[in-house]
């Protein structure tokens, strides 16, 4: 019976040695020695393959960048995590956009003026989660002609391709001809067209870069300076724009129409 009580008290006194133990800060090496070994691994390391970016299906690798490959192609640059001082990724708030040179032409069957892209555009990412958008538009500006009271666009005088936020898309990019704002003194028209929109999406670490391109090759504005010869006298149908002036409640109000191949009826 002794034999038992001292076992008893022996396993009694292991079990409380253990506890006692288990409930101390060990500051031992060993236990430093863990710690050391101890660390999170990031899913998407500065140059890794992982989800951390991508891009729409477009990009030309994981971390999301697109480089070009033809006229009017929207390259990104910039959107993979770099690595800090202290050996930790640092993910990008901001990439580089730029477009490739590209041909417009204004008559079918003639040579194109090439419009190109001076300098990077700088794009941020949303501060927080969610996305922004940035439009690429291609901007020509002709002089411009009057026959039969048409205005239509005759001598290439300068081009460009233009990258914005959406904001700024929205109010002051058009799409198709306008006036220049000097029109009066200068007699310029103003062509814009849709190259592509770009999405940045910002999710906690995670970036991605979307790029729906909209415009490849040379773009053709075609237009026309035909006439209708059915009637008599001919009749000047070519595309471009015509002078009216409107009576509001007695008042005349004079503005430009953009006409396209109208014919009398």
């Amino acid at each position: 019976m002794d034999d038992l009580e001292n076992l008893s008290n022996s396993i009694e006194d292991d079990l409380n040695n253990f506890f006692k133990k288990a409930s101390k800060v060990d500051e031992s090496p060993v236990i430093e020695g863990f710690d050391d070994l101890f660390e999170v691994t990031d899913l998407n390391p500065p140059g890794g393959s992982g989800s951390g970016s991508g891009s729409g299906g477009s990009g030309d690798g994981s971390n999301g960048d697109r480089s070009g490959g033809g006229d009017f192609a929207i390259t990104v640059n910039g959107s993979a995590p770099t690595t800090g001082s202290n050996g930790s990724p640092v993910y990008a708030s901001t990439v580089s956009l730029n477009c490739e040179s590209g041909n417009v032409i204004l008559f079918t069957g003639t040579a194109g003026n090439q419009i190109t892209r001076l300098g990077g555009f700088n794009a941020s990412f949303s501060v927080g989660n969610g996305y922004a958008y940035f439009g690429v538009y291609g901007k020509v500006i002709y002089t411009s002609a009057t026959s039969n009271q048409r205005t239509q666009p005759s001598a290439f005088v300068s081009g460009s391709i233009e990258i914005d936020t959406s904001a700024n898309v929205e109010t002051a990019f058009k799409d198709g001809w306008s006036r220049d704002a000097n029109f009066a003194s200068n007699s310029r028209l103003v062509y814009m067209f849709r190259i592509g929109v770009v999405a940045l999406q910002k999710d906690g670490n995670n970036r991605f870069v979307y790029v729906n391109q909209l415009q490849t090759g040379d773009h053709t504005i075609n237009s026309t300076t035909d006439t209708d010869s059915s009637v008599s006298p001919t009749v000047d149908i070519g595309d471009g724009f015509r002078q009216v002036t409107l009576c509001i409640n007695g008042n005349p109000f004079t503005g430009f129409i953009d006409v396209r191949g109208i014919k009398k009826v």
